[in-house]
């Protein structure tokens, strides 16, 4: 879709339709904003969703929306942040017409606040984070120094992140859940690796304790702030140990060595971010509704079923979402990922035992 102001292009985005059936009665046609209404496909990205501002021009959400040229009844943005546009204007809109799902924050660290060593950047942190990291670096130190490497080719990126996707998909499967690294991620990746890792946008970081793998940082790049995206760790039987803090403690202050700005770990309520994070901005997912009677109505019935459900204390519990798969009965195993049609994880599926294959590497 791309935004036309007296013959110029002043934004572009990516959208999808698609029908739905709300509340069971009421048939909807839903604009999806750079997702496809498909969470096992969504599961690419998720984040940062706004439009592409071409031109230095201010238009509102609802002169876009109302001016799309199909017929729609909801407008939907997932993980969009209200310190950009569209996520901006969003507090504006008629609060008759808007649902937010929910929303998550995005923590980030500002990198020109925290110095370039490892000593500055500490000093920032809690007294508990830091002697969290400072216990587990001790133990790693046994086995050596401390070192990020960082891939400098396309085929060295595609090793590191083969190994990454073994211990990720291993820690998934320790823990009884189903792992986002489908296959479609996976062939994101590569094309990614291959469209725009000679651009300096794509960094991938392996972390040792001297010839011990500690773990591994997906990265993407993009005018001084490096987005977090995906990891692989390589955790020891001693809890205490924590690899993700050490990764991501010496990625921060490796990037800040590379004078970029900010290091954002993305949506997410985890506690590492929390503990190394320095600052946070907000991410919504929600839904602009058409303001017809049909929308009402929809509107109504939701927030009826809502109120009902806290009224009787839960007794009608929330529709489990998606792409939080719990344990099922039924199982996915990679042979499914190599058929043509690449295979779809069921709802509620749980990864077989053998889901992670065998390891890259021989000391994992």
């Amino acid at each position: 879709m791309r935004i036309i102001e007296d013959g110029d292009c002043i934004y572009a985005c990516i959208v999808t339709t698609s029908k739905k059936m709300r509340q069971g009665v009421v048939p909807t046609r839903l604009v999806s904003v750079y997702s496809c209404g498909d969470l096992y496909l969504d599961s690419i990205c998720g984040i940062y969703n706004h439009f592409l501002k071409l031109k230095d021009t201010d238009i509102s959400i609802r002169d876009i929306v109302n001016s799309f040229p199909f017929k729609w009844d909801e407008f939907y943005f997932p993980g969009a942040s209200i310190q950009d546009f569209p996520g901006k204007d969003f507090a504006v809109y008629g609060e008759q017409y808007i649902i937010y799902d929910y929303n998550k924050p995005a923590y980030y660290v500002d990198l020109t606040k925290v110095g370039k060593t490892l000593d500055s950047f500490l000093a920032t942190l809690s007294q508990n984070t830091r002697s969290q990291i400072k216990r587990s670096m001790r133990s790693y130190n046994e086995f050596g120094e401390l070192h990020v490497h960082e891939a400098d080719s396309i085929e060295s990126a595609r090793e590191m992140l083969e190994e990454m996707y073994y211990l990720g998909r291993l820690r998934k499967d320790a823990q009884g859940i189903v792992s986002s690294l489908n296959p479609y991620v996976i062939k994101f990746n590569d094309k990614l690796l291959e469209s725009r890792f000679s651009f300096h946008e794509l960094q991938v970081l392996k972390i040792t304790a001297g010839e011990k793998l500690i773990g591994y940082l997906y990265n993407h790049v993009y005018n001084g702030t490096v987005y977090f995206y995906q990891c692989g760790f390589h955790y020891a039987e001693d809890n205490k140990i924590r690899p993700g803090l050490v990764a991501h403690t010496l990625a921060i202050v490796y990037n800040a060595n590379k004078n970029h700005e900010l290091y954002d770990f993305g949506a997410g309520e985890d506690r590492y971010k929390k503990s190394l994070a320095n600052g946070m901005s907000t991410l919504v997912w929600a839904r602009l509704l058409k303001p017809t009677l049909k929308m009402k109505v929809f509107k109504t019935l939701k927030t009826l079923k809502e109120q009902t459900r806290i009224l009787l204390g839960g007794f009608f519990p929330r529709t489990q979402v998606k792409d939080r798969a719990a344990f099922g009965g039924r199982t996915w195993s990679p042979e499914q990922a190599q058929r043509p049609e690449a295979g779809r994880m069921p709802v509620g599926s749980r990864p077989d035992r053998g889901l992670a294959g065998p390891s890259p590497r021989q000391d994992v």
